[in-house]
């Protein structure tokens, strides 16, 4: 998903990305585990005084854990759509959700949803399909995460600069949780893009790596 941007990337920053455990080359987990401290132990292992966490969806979540609960390793926060644990969900956002998990084809579901990929934006809605059918995953495992803490409505204590984008066909739910953020983040700065989803970085990779870049060059990162 990050390989339109990637190049950007590199050419400012030592950039490190990660699979997740059970997903993409990362092997299923065979016991329980803390999402956050992976992220932690992977910022240790590479050497990394500080680090810029950069999380969509879920990763999100799993950003704001890691700075909340390592704080001495995050310099700057960017959050894309992300979750929040603590936000409530709709009926909405959670119906959607189970039609993602019960279907016979989640690939397709996901590929024509137009939360992910706005209306009008076929050519990423095309590249996303490829992309799913040739790394398919295998989204019945277990995946074992522990309960962190949740990060609402202690965000508040976090002091380093984050940014929250969002793109504007996102479903309300993510709308919401990125609103909240804002407003509970001190000093924390929100982008939305138009006429793009959940994938926003898929749909507008230049505009993504501008603003992104732009945000972690503008104090010094």
């Amino acid at each position: 998903m990050w390989d339109d941007v990637w190049p950007a990337f590199c050419k400012r920053f030592h950039v490190i990305r990660y699979d997740r455990r059970g997903y993409g080359h990362s092997p299923a987990t065979k016991k329980p585990y803390y999402e956050a401290d992976d992220v932690a132990a992977i910022i240790r292992d590479r050497k990394v005084s500080q680090a810029a966490l950069v999380g969509s969806s879920h990763g999100g979540n799993i950003a704001l854990s890691v700075a909340l609960q390592y704080p001495e390793q995050i310099s700057d926060l960017v959050l894309v759509g992300p979750e929040a644990e603590g936000f409530p969900y709709s009926e909405h956002f959670i119906m959607a959700q189970m039609e993602f998990q019960g279907a016979k084809d989640p690939t397709e579901v996901r590929v024509k949803n137009t939360y992910f990929i706005a209306p009008g934006n076929e050519a990423a809605r095309e590249h996303l399909r490829k992309l799913l059918n040739t790394s398919p995953q295998d989204h019945t495992h277990n995946d074992m995460p522990l309960p962190e803490k949740p990060v609402l409505p202690y965000v508040r204590d976090l002091r380093m600069p984050t940014l929250i984008i969002t793109g504007s066909a996102d479903i309300a739910d993510n709308q919401a949780v990125s609103g909240a953020l804002v407003m509970s983040i001190p000093g924390a700065a929100r982008v939305v893009v138009p006429e793009t989803g959940h994938l926003l970085y898929l749909e507008k990779p230049d505009l993504f790596s501008s603003i992104v870049i732009g945000f972690l060059t503008s104090h010094g990162f």
